[in-house]
């Protein structure tokens, strides 16, 4: 009897080794991840891939204008800036987003100031992304200001768990920016709001 139990144990104990090793091993097909991480096409890339995208932030970019928006995922230089961002918009849109010089941040608000040549004033790129067609001066310039803001607005905090505060301001920096093709002016202090 003593016998049996002794050879019982035994095999309780291989048994519980042999499941232990089991859940331990990586699976082969990698399609599971460990509990509360997420499987992303990155984690199956060649393991210099996945040094160069660790140094990568993950943004949200938003497209649209009004209360229309459609929402794209993208990868910028972490930590994310709002430099970055906005290039990362200009990458997916085919906008030229060029900068006039790098974003001013403070607490809670940003301001910003695009370059003559970027599609704010020069309008849209020829030839124009399908997806990202513009059809007049006015519709460039409200998707493209509207589309800046919202995209920081999500991806940056503001002051006091307020939305981050938008400043829009001319090249030169002093004085509203002026976009004459649709006869808009903002002024530098208030911050600018989603059409």
């Amino acid at each position: 009897m003593k016998k049996h139990l002794l050879h019982a144990a035994a095999l309780a104990a291989a048994l519980a080794l042999s499941l232990a090793a089991c859940s331990a091993a990586p699976s082969s097909t990698g399609e599971s991840a460990p509990a509360g991480q997420s499987t992303s096409a990155s984690s199956a890339a060649p393991q210099s891939q996945s040094a160069a995208s660790s140094e990568d932030a993950e943004v949200l970019l938003y497209i649209g204008m009004g209360s229309s928006y459609a929402q794209y995922a993208a990868s910028v230089p972490a930590p994310a800036q709002p430099d970055g961002v906005i290039a990362a918009i200009g990458e997916l849109t085919g906008w030229d987003c060029t900068l006039a010089g790098p974003v001013e941040q403070g607490d809670g608000f940003v301001k910003v100031r695009f370059a003559q040549q970027s599609a704010l004033f020069a309008g849209p790129p020829e030839p124009q992304k399908d997806e990202f067609h513009m059809y007049d001066a006015e519709q460039m310039c409200r998707t493209f200001l509207d589309s800046v803001a919202r995209t920081l607005q999500a991806n940056f905090s503001g002051k006091d768990g307020q939305p981050l505060e938008v400043y829009y301001l001319p090249e030169s920096g002093s004085g509203d920016l002026i976009l004459e093709n649709i006869g808009l002016a903002i002024p530098p202090e208030t911050p600018y709001a989603v059409s």
